[in-house]
């Protein structure tokens, strides 16, 4: 092999070489960047400025004795049906509630339904097909005041 033909093989394969480092890098960010792990929670910024109005909304509920169980039984992969009980354990009727929800791996596709009153129960149309940890949020108003509670549910599929 000449020089000149040496020269050659050689800048090719570094340049091969800085080819293949790119091809990778471009890969991986758009990877990172289009998956729906990596967001952030929408409004988040909104729900840091509200801070206060929140904590007063929690300790609204708190002292309101309402109880909120989620009826595993019951609940599919598309309605989730939420018990609400009083102090005394009784059923609580006519409230005016939403709910919203989102799974831990994928923030940004959350949802926001009302809660309607059927049979005793409280149901929420909503789609939760991924079994894991999901984030809840339960928001109204009851005798005039804000109420407002979160929970982390271990979502399993119903069979």
């Amino acid at each position: 092999m000449t020089e000149a033909g040496s020269r050659r093989f050689w800048v090719s394969l570094i340049l091969g070489f800085f080819a293949i480092d790119i091809t990778i890098a471009v890969v991986a960010i758009t990877m990172a960047a289009g998956d729906p792990s990596f967001r952030s929670i929408p409004g988040f910024g909104k729900r840091s400025v509200q801070w206060s109005e929140r904590q007063q909304s929690l300790k609204h509920f708190k002292e309101s004795g309402l109880q909120v169980e989620i009826d595993t039984e019951k609940s599919t992969n598309d309605v989730l049906v939420l018990n609400i009980t009083d102090k005394d354990g009784k059923h609580v009727s006519g409230l005016n509630w939403t709910v919203e929800v989102f799974h831990f791996t994928r923030v940004a596709e959350q949802q926001r339904v009302e809660v309607v009153e059927r049979d005793g129960v409280y149901t929420a149309a909503l789609t939760m097909k991924k079994p894991g940890f999901w984030h809840l949020e339960l928001s109204g108003t009851v005798d005039g005041k804000s109420l407002w509670m979160e929970r982390t549910i271990d979502w399993k599929m119903p069979s």
